[in-house]
């Protein structure tokens, strides 16, 4: 069961059915019983984007919350068994878990969206997140006594050898494992490296990476751009490729979604801004850090981290002169904190010819 309060189905421009009344197994809230405690579940998701087809309600934060006390309210009220524990299921950035602990009444909030794994304790109310790709998982153990609030207990497990699989979701893995095989064909190995290639999300959306050294000097070549930028969020893989043969389904990897290349004029400044932005959020794991071709820049402070132009060179030539930088080709990304305050992304201005990552196109 899925459970989604703030998304809307959309149809001729009116987006007037949640889409708990156009898909099965999904839920605006929902109320579970568990060893006789009635529980009562409501979830969150942020906006990621727009399509014709579904609307996400979530950048006004005053009318979420609103929202959120009225499906609560909905439940204590209209519920046969009141609910004895709230839950928010959130898939959402720390800061807006946080704006929904100090806001309304959870008693937990078991969260995603960020990739790493995080706790925290706000306002009487615990906040967990797991790591991205089912690294670990959090396991929360939950006593809801007759009188007060209950009271929560949080365990990091890892997924690793030493956890049994399921058999029938190992069963269905294998299945969509072989459909995929059928369709990429076998797992031929189509260049070398001799280095590692660091594609872990901590390393891509946080500092400067052979991965990303190498994505964003294919994207310049291919485009015959002054500067190529890939945002570390669009890189997915969050996995290293080790030395060695590079094989077709690393590629297929790197890239989840049909992300196009682009190519565009900008001014020293609006590079020097695009910078800025791209290291503002590098201590929360967002996506928007860029990894560069043509580029040498420095970030500092922490947080707020910031470029000044001064530490900023442009295929060798300091940004100040640099009147307009031409076509740069980007993609979607996420950004991770970097392992100490000041950080040098010191880019080759002679672009990789390898132009093997087009097989993922």
């Amino acid at each position: 069961m899925w459970v989604a309060g703030n998304v809307w189905y959309c149809s001729g421009g009116k987006c007037k059915e949640s889409f708990s009344q156009r898909v099965r197994h999904v839920a605006d809230v929902l109320v579970l019983d568990a060893g006789g405690v009635s529980v009562g579940i409501v979830g969150v998701t942020t906006d990621s984007g727009t399509a014709d087809y579904f609307r996400v309600d979530f950048k006004d934060r005053q009318a979420r919350i609103n929202d959120i006390r009225e499906a609560i309210k909905a439940l204590t009220l209209k519920s046969d068994k009141p609910p004895r524990l709230l839950i928010a299921l959130t898939h959402e950035e720390w800061d807006d878990d946080v704006f929904l602990a100090d806001n309304t009444g959870f008693a937990l909030i078991a969260g995603g969206h960020d990739h790493l794994y995080g706790e925290r304790d706000v306002n009487g109310i615990h906040i967990a997140k797991g790591d991205a790709d089912a690294r670990s998982v959090i396991v929360w153990d939950v006593t809801v006594p007759r009188k007060g609030r209950p009271t929560v207990k949080t365990k990091r497990v890892f997924l690793d050898e030493s956890i049994a699989k399921d058999p029938v979701v190992d069963a269905e893995v294998q299945k969509w494992t072989q459909a995929l095989a059928g369709k990429l064909g076998p797992n031929d190995a189509i260049g070398a490296t001799k280095n590692k290639l660091e594609g872990v999300e901590p390393a891509v959306r946080g500092y400067e990476t052979a991965l990303g050294n190498f994505l964003a000097d294919v994207a310049r070549a291919w485009m015959h751009n002054d500067v190529g930028l890939m945002n570390g969020g669009g890189i997915r893989i969050n996995d290293n490729i080790p030395p060695g043969p590079g094989r077709k389904y690393d590629m297929e990897g790197i890239f989840y979604y049909p992300n196009t290349l682009v190519d565009f004029e900008l001014t020293g400044q609006q590079l020097l801004d695009m910078l800025n932005n791209g290291v503002s959020r590098v201590d929360v794991g967002d996506g928007r850090f860029l990894q560069v071709s043509g580029i040498k820049f420095t970030y500092r402070g922490g947080p707020p981290f910031t470029v000044a132009a001064a530490d900023v060179t442009v295929n060798g030539k300091p940004l100040e002169s640099a009147r307009s930088t031409p076509p740069a080709r980007s993609t979607t990304s996420t950004t991770t904190a970097p392992t100490t305050a000041t950080r040098s992304s010191t880019r080759r201005t002679r672009p990789s010819r390898n132009c093997s990552i087009r097989s993922t196109r």
